[in-house]
This record gives structure tokens, sequence and C-alpha cells, in this order.
């Protein structure tokens, strides 16, 4: 099976349908007969080429991969405050998002 990378998009924008860019070999006798000789090594190169947005999107990811998930000083911070009594939790503030977010 050959599958054409070029019939993947089209220049209209759009995708084709899959069975547009593969294009099926069928072997008969005398196709086989030949396909006993040595074959030539075919070198293919394929290319990817991103656009400013995927480059920055991908920049943005290794970003935030480097982010932890936890900031342990803020948490210590707000363990400490709650603790001393100083960290006031406001139910009806908490309430209310949750309610915007559907939850």
């Amino acid at each position: 099976m050959v599958i054409d990378p070029n019939s993947i998009n089209n220049a209209s924008g759009g995708p084709k349908s899959r069975s547009s860019g593969v294009q099926r070999q069928e072997t008969n006798a005398s196709s086989s007969a030949a396909s006993s000789a040595p074959k030539e090594a075919k070198t293919a190169s394929d290319s990817v080429t991103l656009s400013n947005t995927a480059q920055s999107m991908s920049k943005l990811e290794i970003a935030l991969a480097e982010v932890p998930e936890i900031d342990n000083a803020r948490v210590a911070e707000i363990r400490e405050a709650l603790q001393n009594g100083q960290y006031k939790i406001d139910a009806d503030a908490i309430a209310s998002k949750m309610l915007e977010q559907g939850m």
C-alpha cells in the first residue's frame, strides 16, 4: 500500500477522504517475476513545518512542564495562616464560584 502524503491535506484547506490518499499496488504473474529481481533502495524524505502558533504552543508546553504543580511556599503560607486562625474561608464566595462552574 502506498500513501501519498500530499493528498492528506489538499490546497482547498479541507482534508481529503482517507481513500483518496491511498493507492493499492496489485501484483500479477508478470510483475511477480520482475519483483524477484533486486530492487533499488528508494530514499524518502519527510518534512514538517510548524506554524508560528504551533511553535509558540510547543514552547509554552515546555515552560509549563518546568513549573511545579504545587506551589510549596504558598501551601506553607496558607497552612500557617490556618493554624494561627488568620485565614478566613468565605463559604459564600466558594459556593458562588461552584455554581458558576456548574458543579
